[in-house]
């Protein structure tokens, strides 16, 4: 192998044409501390073809490693500059870049997996990985930097993955040019220190349509029609995969948006088990405001310590709330107290239940249908009531449900009838 040249110290801006090709073949690209190759066109490596880069490649057209190796040496050090203003591939051999700027406000196009060892600055760029990955292999939670950019995957399978190592939140700056506000991202705060990874990725897409394989190996499409029927409506303009490509501990899942999306309290989940869409009770929707590098987007669908990573199709969705008008305890096993279907998918909820004077016969906090319901009996004493544990009388009750994380309560009249 020999050298093809040496930079130390120095600018080398080499002006050629937009066809020009800077080609490596079976020799090595030195670049020192400080010096700065500028490629007007593509740079391709082929065969034994290296670069030793400790200063900084600019690169205008396409990155094309065709080589026997990973792009660079294992001690190179430098950037590499993707600054072209118009669509830039990436070909090849799987490259490993130390830092990659992606400089030039364009489409970045992955047409291979890819992987960066320290920093990714997306800068005001789309990073197109299609269905490939791009690894960022620094577990710092600083590893990945943006002004305006993002990154998208338009093909399933292919996810932006970070590596972990940290119980301090991880940013994954999806977004779409489609959607209004761009940026739907996502934040992981892995609950241990233990070393993972997980991939994201955003589809702007009904995932009715949505062709391909998971990480997990699930195949789309996913249709939204086909859901548990507790699930109400499933969002149709953009749905996430969430993967944990490594490590086996939970971690907390935020899934920002925009109040313009929709209303929805949840998150459902696809499940290959049952080939349908499952709610994911451990997702609370809230008006939170999200990073500013999103957008400051207004609402977040929250998961803490979130551990099932089975599948990875995630889409908001809203939850029919059941509350029943009737209820009739005589132990017929129909009806014989309020069951409010789906409760459980709201912790934290708190419910009072009046009688026709006004007074609060009941009233409980985190109300679910296996041990703290009611049926019929009063649980606070009152001007009406002297025994607590009075069953109460047959007629007409008003009840409200507050529900968590600011979501619009619950009122109504329920009837109680005694034989």
């Amino acid at each position: 192998m020999k050298t093809l040249f040496t930079c130390f110290f120095i600018l080398v801006a080499l002006t050629l044409s937009a066809q020009t090709v800077f080609y490596v073949d079976d020799e090595v690209v030195h670049v020192g501390n400080g010096g700065v190759v500028y490629i007007e066109g593509d740079y391709q490596s082929a065969n034994t073809g290296i670069a030793d880069n400790y200063g900084a490649i600019h690169v205008q057209n396409d990155w094309i490693n065709n080589s026997t190796n990973t792009g660079f040496t294992g001690t190179s050090d430098g950037d590499v500059y993707l600054f072209g203003t118009s669509d830039q591939n990436i070909n090849g051999n799987e490259t490993h870049f130390h830092d990659l700027i992606l400089s030039g406000q364009s489409t970045k196009n992955m047409n291979v997996d890819a992987r960066v060892l320290d920093t990714l600055d997306l800068v005001n760029a789309e990073l197109q990985t299609n269905q490939y990955n791009m690894y960022v292999e620094n577990p710092a939670p600083t590893a990945v930097l943006w002004n305006t950019g993002y990154v998208n995957s338009n093909t399933l399978g292919g996810y932006f993955v970070r590596a972990m190592n940290t119980t301090s939140p991880y940013l994954f700056p999806v977004g779409d040019i489609t959607l209004s506000n761009i940026y739907r991202g996502v934040q992981v705060t892995p609950t241990t220190t233990d070393t993972a990874a997980y991939g994201v990725r955003l589809r702007a897409i009904d995932a009715s349509n949505d062709f391909g394989t998971t990480f997990n190996g699930a195949s789309g499409p996913f249709d939204v029609t086909i859901k548990n029927s507790v699930l109400s409506d499933i969002n149709t303009d953009f749905y996430h995969n969430i993967a944990r490509f490594t490590g086996s501990q939970p971690a907390d899942v935020n899934i920002h948006y925009f109040s313009g999306d929709g209303d929805y309290f949840s998150v459902a989940q696809w499940q290959e088990s049952t080939s349908q869409w499952e709610p994911s009770s451990d997702f609370v929707s809230t008006n939170t405001v999200g990073p500013a590098s999103f957008g400051s987007p207004d609402v977040q669908a929250r998961a803490v310590g979130h551990n099932d990573f089975i599948e990875d199709p995630f889409a908001l969705v809203g939850v029919d709330l059941l509350i029943p008008g009737f209820i009739s305890p005589n132990n017929d096993n129909s009806n014989d107290f309020f069951e409010i279907q789906n409760i459980e998918l709201f912790p934290g909820n708190k419910i009072q239940i009046f009688n026709r004077y006004g007074n609060v016969v009941f009233e409980t906090t985190d109300y679910n249908n296996t041990s703290n319901y009611w049926d019929g009996s009063a649980s606070t004493a009152s001007m009406v009531l002297g025994d607590k544990t009075e069953k109460l009388p047959s007629g007409v009750y008003f009840y409200i449900l507050e529900l968590p994380d600011d979501l619009p309560a619950q009122q109504g009249y329920v009837v109680l009838e005694r034989d």
